[in-house]
Order: C-alpha cells, then structure tokens, then sequence
C-alpha cells in the first residue's frame, strides 16, 4: 500500500523488515516460506526500480529469480509462472539500464515458459504469453530503443 501512495521510503523499510522476518522463518522452514522470500524480493525489485536503485533493484530480481528456480526445480507447476513474472521484471529493469542483449534473453526465457503454460492453460496463461510480447516488441520497436536491441530478434 505504501508503494501505491508514493511513500518509497516507508515501502523499502516495510519491505525490507518483512523480507528479513520472512528470511529467519525459512531457515527454519524453507518448504513453507521461500516462496514469501522470493515473493518480497521481486515486490522489492520493483519498488527498488521505481526510485531508480538500479543495482539494487537487480540484486533483488536476480535472487528472487533463483530461489523460484529452485521452487520450480521442485514443483514446476507451482512456481514456473514467478520464474516467468520475476524474468519479465528483471528484462524490464534491464531495457531501462541499457544492458539490450541480457534484457532479450531475460524476455526470450519468460516467454518460452509462458507459451508453454499457455499450451496447457491457455485461458489462464494466453495473456501472459501477450504481455511479454507487447513488452519486448515495444522496447524494441521504439525509435529509441531500434538501434541498440539486437538485430536478430
């Protein structure tokens, strides 16, 4: 709720307190709480990008992007569409920063695993599968963007 009134700061503190909470309560339950872990630090990625913290923002995505791996390693059902999501958010964080070939492989993965939930859900997953496109050939389409994305894609 703060991130949606603009309270950033109060955001990032009250995100990084229940990440820390969420943290010490899977070392002793990982089964049960990584996925509030994962789940915070792509929110935080978000929030950390919105006020420009690049860096950080990246950290979080990345870290949350390997504890969904490691979920969906597991249960792919469960958790293939967060590898997907946190995918897309870390390749928009990456057009933003001007880093044009690891944002197009961040989009490519996304959307490989999106078209694949689609396949067997479409009525849930279809309009994923149109989101990244829209997102990646948007970014890519843009005057600004045509002459840095790559070529290929």
């Amino acid at each position: 709720m703060l991130n949606v009134v603009r309270d950033f700061p109060a955001a990032r503190t009250a995100c990084k307190k229940a990440l820390d909470i969420y943290r010490q309560l899977a070392t002793e339950q990982p089964e049960v709480y990584l996925p509030d872990v994962a789940g915070i630090l792509n929110n935080l990625g978000n929030l950390l990008r919105n006020v420009r913290d690049f860096a950080a923002a990246r950290s979080a995505y990345e870290e949350a992007l390997d504890i969904y791996r490691q979920l969906a390693a597991e249960q792919p059902a469960a958790y293939m569409p967060d590898v997907a999501r946190t995918l897309n958010n870390l390749g928009n964080l990456l057009i933003v920063v001007h880093n044009f070939t690891a944002a197009r492989t961040a989009y490519e993965e996304a959307l490989e695993i999106r078209r694949q939930l689609a396949t067997e859900q479409p009525e849930v997953y279809l309009q994923d599968v149109a989101m990244t496109l829209n997102r990646s050939e948007e970014r890519r389409g843009g005057k600004e963007w045509r002459s840095r994305w790559p070529a290929d894609h």
